[in-house]
């Protein structure tokens, strides 16, 4: 029954709507309250049933650590920084709740079976979204998810699903698209292995045509490159349709780049399917500059009077100018020491991940492992464009997924049978 709640929590805070078009950014708090609650009331029950404290009273302390910083960040913020921004202290309790409802899910009788239909389903919402958004990108289904025009002028050519903003979609289709390209390599069934190819194929249309985000197709080659570079280096011996595969991917990276290449280099005025991205060249890249502008208005204005504050930043505050959509975000806002409370967990889950791959000598699980830290590569190189990190619809999933492959490294033997069902 615990399992049950956890996995209709995690749909919900992946399709729930959030009123985009009625409620603008305040309904972006749905999917976090939803969190809240569903994994809450999980973790009150399993504290009464019994579950392991030690890791339960860590990642409480970390987390009281983290708030208790955050506080004094607002507290000691200049008063003409801006609107103070109380929402991430909601944020890390969705963070903190949506971790450790992932850790103790398999201890509490679910299983990685039920956790692939789950999110299998969620995708199956994101699919027929984006068959309604070809159809009418202002339909009333759309409406009901998105931001009125939040993708900058461009709604009608990019798809931005359930994530509000095209580039923030990316982060969720890239990591399915290798659940798929794992399939397709060791799945025993020949139908499977097809129907797994070609929804790897769609959803890679998905994140990368779908989205038209310039930043995702960036990030995605980065990580292919990194696939390939670990694929080199990995200590295994890769059966032969591994390496075929491989080389199909390195095809499929070359022509990617070259892609991104030509449209930087190329203005195609034939087709408005595809603006947003042809029209880097003709506007000297829009999104790109108003990055550039924003950081140099907090320098001008904040950092360069008082330096020290790099390393405790300004304090969240929220505003039109106040924002920056991209790693700076977290660097004048949190400092320094709040970016290793972001990025921290995240870096080491990814070193225990690289660690445990070298160790594999099966090529199927070290492909396993390979795929996983490549996908935390992608959301750590994404941050350079976007600060996914506190996400609305990015914490309740991705750190529940962090919380179970934590607690397969931790406790293999107990997480065996649970992978096997």
């Amino acid at each position: 029954m615990s399992a049950a709640i956890i996995l209709l929590t995690l749909f919900l805070t992946q399709t729930f709507p959030t009123f985009g078009k009625y409620l603008f950014t305040a309904g972006n708090g749905i999917p976090l309250g939803i969190a809240i609650a569903g994994y809450g009331c999980f973790l009150i029950t399993s504290l009464i049933t019994g579950i392991p404290r030690k890791s339960f009273m860590n990642a409480t302390l970390f987390t009281l650590i983290f708030i208790t910083y955050c506080v004094l960040t607002l507290l000691l913020s200049p008063l003409d920084f801006g609107i103070r921004n109380l929402s991430i202290l909601i944020k890390i309790v969705a963070m903190y709740t949506s971790f450790l409802a992932g850790y103790y899910y398999l201890s509490s009788g679910g299983n990685l079976k039920s956790l692939y239909k789950t999110v299998f389903y969620i995708l199956i919402v994101h699919i027929i979204l984006f068959v309604d958004h070809i159809i009418d990108p202002r339909s009333f289904i759309q409406n009901l998810y998105n931001v009125k025009d939040s993708v900058g002028g461009y709604r009608q050519f990019r798809f931005p699903g359930t994530w509000n903003l095209p580039y923030n979609e990316v982060l969720f289709l890239v990591p399915i698209c290798f659940y798929f390209f794992y399939q397709t390599l060791y799945s025993q069934n020949g139908t499977s292995r097809f129907l797994s190819f070609l929804m790897c194929v769609f959803v890679l249309f998905m994140a990368t045509f779908g989205t038209q985000s310039r930043a995702g197709l960036i990030g995605l080659s980065l990580t292919c490159i990194y696939i390939l570079f670990n694929y080199i280096f990995y200590s295994v011996t890769w059966n032969k349709g591994v390496n075929v595969s491989i080389g199909f991917l390195m095809f499929f990276v070359i022509g990617l780049m070259s892609y991104g290449i030509y449209q930087m280099l190329v203005i195609l005025e034939t087709d408005q399917t595809f603006y947003h991205i042809t029209k880097l060249v003709e506007e000297g890249g829009v999104s790109s500059a108003n990055r550039v502008e924003q950081i140099q208005t907090y320098y001008n204005l904040y950092l360069k009077d008082a330096p020290i504050r790099i390393f405790f930043g300004f304090g969240p505050a929220r505003g039109e100018d106040m924002y920056i959509e991209s790693i700076v975000n977290y660097l004048f806002q949190y400092g320094i020491i709040g970016m290793i409370f972001f990025f921290g967990p995240w870096v080491y889950l990814w070193a225990r991940l690289v660690k445990k791959g070298l160790q594999c000598r099966k090529s199927q699980e070290a492909m396993a492992y390979l795929l996983l830290h490549s996908s935390i590569f992608l959301f750590m190189v994404m941050q350079v464009a976007m600060d996914a990190f506190i996400h609305f619809r990015f914490i309740p999933i991705f750190y529940f997924l962090a919380g179970v492959v934590l607690f397969i490294l931790n406790h293999p033997e107990r997480a065996q049978n649970k992978i096997r069902s």
